[in-house]
């Protein structure tokens, strides 16, 4: 009787099996595998992704995860057996609320694991904990650690593939350095300019043109306000100057610099605590666009030369500078772009331009200090001719606010009486 029942339970389970019956202990979560960690310097925005090249891989309901002093029990499966390929991401509720990132598939509480040294496990998976040591997990905000331990820029993905969103934001932001923004005391007279680029894609570039002696340091910090401390974001190299930087910023960063809540602090040994500051605040924000006009009438050297000119100036994003000049003075022997020089003043020759082309192109990098020059209104164009070597007509490159400004009245009959000559000058030439 056993017998022929132990033969009829074979027939049975087997017919079972060709007919495809599944069985729920077919599915498991035993594949999954950590691929990327990731930690702020205070351990409060962390994450932590798994993948697996398996399907049927959901059943995570129950299972625990642990560091070498925490432990997570998922309280759900995935949404779906369809696991191959899959990524799902664990991660604090301070990376969830920063903008543009993507949606955990499960939170963790923050510092859940150490910044410094740890062994992370999925408990009964077949795959190996990821462990590291001290060093080796980058906490600058905006790299992560693998699972070779290799490090590069954070690029955590949930299940349901979503990947940190750029959130589009720019701009160009030109500012001074100096003690007297400085919450140590500082007294050091030194001084120094900064300009600052962020592309919609993340990039973003500083340069810093400064005349301190032997810094011991330089970082930028934040998020801070003006007059407010916080711990470093991003070591500079003070070894050179100008000190420059190209690196990609997470949302975050980009939310906090584009809110003025950065700074640059210099360090000397006399100052180690920060010799100047420079907070890179909204308020520093370049001006785009400068529009001048040259006459005789701006000139020093006693010219009545009755020619006129219109120049466009612009900043682009990149920090390169692009100019077109309209004139009609006929055959001039040279064109300039002279300064550091108000208006009134002399100056010496910083650009040559090519006097044969009307228009006159002109295109160049600037440094932070000359872009400051340029928006101090302390650059001009002047244009020569053999009868004024000196200079015929002169055109202060004005910028908003500064000697002739957008809302003097001067500065618009300059502007309007060159466009109508330039507008004379291209019809006769039409005509003739």
């Amino acid at each position: 009787m056993r017998t022929r029942f132990g033969k009829l339970s074979t027939i049975i389970l087997g017919s079972l099996l060709t007919i495809g019956l599944t069985f729920p202990a077919s599915a498991s979560f035993h594949s999954w595998a950590i691929t990327e960690i990731f930690s702020n310097s205070d351990g409060t925005i962390q994450f932590i992704e798994l993948s697996t090249a398996s399907n049927g891989q959901q059943l995570l309901s129950g299972q625990d995860f642990t560091s070498d002093t925490n432990t997570y029990m998922y309280t759900g499966n995935l949404p779906s057996s369809s696991t191959g390929g899959q990524t799902f991401l664990m991660a604090t509720a301070a990376f969830a609320a920063q903008a543009g990132a993507p949606v955990p598939d499960y939170i963790i509480p923050s510092n859940f694991f150490s910044t410094t040294a740890d062994t992370l496990t999925l408990v009964g998976a077949s795959t190996a904990p990821l462990s590291f040591t001290a060093g080796q997990l980058p906490t600058d905000g905006i790299n992560s650690l693998d699972d070779t331990l290799s490090t590069a820029a954070a690029t955590p993905k949930n299940f349901a593939g979503e990947t940190e969103s750029p959130l589009g934001l720019s701009g160009t932001w030109l500012f001074p350095l100096n003690s007297g923004q400085s919450t140590t005391g500082s007294v050091d007279a030194s001084t120094g300019v900064g300009l600052a680029i962020l592309e919609s894609d993340g990039t973003f570039t500083l340069t810093i043109e400064h005349d301190v002696a032997s810094p011991t340091a330089a970082h930028i910090h934040g998020p801070a306000g003006v007059g407010v401390t916080a711990g470093v974001e991003v070591v500079l190299n003070p070894a050179i100057n100008p000190i420059v930087l190209s690196t990609t910023l997470d949302n975050s960063q980009q939310t906090d610099l584009v809110g003025g809540l950065w700074y640059v602090n210099l360090h000397t040994a006399g100052e180690p605590a920060g010799a100047i500051r420079g907070q890179i605040d909204p308020q520093t924000a370049v001006a785009k666009y400068i529009t001048f006009a040259a006459t005789s009438v701006q000139s020093t050297t006693g010219s009545t030369d009755p020619g006129r000119g219109i120049g466009n100036f612009n900043l682009l994003d990149d920090g390169d500078v692009t100019m077109t000049f309209t004139h009609d003075v006929p055959s001039p022997t040279a064109i300039h772009i002279h300064g550091p020089a108000g208006i009134g003043i002399t100056g010496p020759v910083i650009f040559v331009l090519d006097h044969t082309q009307n228009p006159v192109p002109f295109s160049a990098t600037f440094t932070p200090i000359e872009i400051q020059q340029l928006l101090d209104g302390e650059m001009y164009v002047n244009v020569h001719t053999a009868g004024d070597p000196a200079g015929a007509i002169r055109g202060q490159i004005i910028n908003g606010g500064q000697g002739l400004s957008v809302g003097n009245t001067t500065y618009w009959v300059l502007i309007f009486v060159g466009i109508a000559f330039v507008i004379f000058v291209r019809k006769r030439k039409n005509h003739a």
